[in-house]
């Protein structure tokens, strides 16, 4: 027993020490304007919406993704721009992972009239993210989520929280990227 006991202080404290400074995501308080914002999105999420939108020069396509509650119309086929209906408990996991790493405190709000949108500059994915109730946008943000590396990070944390047909397209969309360089693994 003592040495369980042992152990497992030992593990503990070596533990803690093995970490970042910084909170895990889901530990990072939110602010009002998050907290408020993860509101609309959950009285929204019948009518939820994710796109992930890449922008900057191409030397092959890169992938898009639409994540909605409701089917969205489409003028052309794209293949490099999966639009894919998931339910609202999808949605649900998808606004507690904004939640809690910040976007929905870092995002900037396009509905405000105190902004004025600019073009991205790229390479850049944006992360954007609407929410409707009674047919009219109730929630509409985007974030800049940079480029490689920490756009991995960002994509693989979404990609845990996802369903297996929506995990599989952004994968798609992951991999499409290029190989990621040493110290930049797959975390499943």
């Amino acid at each position: 027993m003592k040495i369980m006991l042992a152990s497992a202080f030992c593990l503990g404290v070596l533990g803690s020490s093995a970490r970042s400074e910084e909170p895990a995501a889901a530990d990072r308080p939110a602010t009002a304007l998050g907290r408020k914002r993860e509101q609309d999105l959950k009285a929204g999420l019948a009518a939820f919406r994710l796109d992930l939108k890449y922008f900057g020069p191409q030397d092959k396509p890169f992938y898009q993704l639409t994540l909605s509650t409701q089917p969205v119309p489409q003028l052309a086929s794209d293949p490099f721009h999966p639009l894919l209906v998931i339910d609202r408990a999808q949605a649900e996991k998808i606004v507690a992972l904004l939640a809690g790493d910040g976007y929905l405190d870092r995002a900037v709000d396009e509905l405000s009239q105190d902004i004025t949108l600019r073009a991205p500059q790229g390479p850049t994915y944006y992360l954007n993210v609407q929410a409707q109730e009674d047919g009219i946008i109730s929630v509409q943000m985007h974030e800049d989520l940079g480029w490689l590396p920490k756009l991995f990070d960002r994509l693989d944390a979404l990609k845990k929280v996802l369903d297996p047909k929506p995990a599989a397209a952004l994968d798609t969309l992951i991999t499409r990227l290029g190989p990621r360089r040493e110290g930049q693994a797959e975390q499943k």
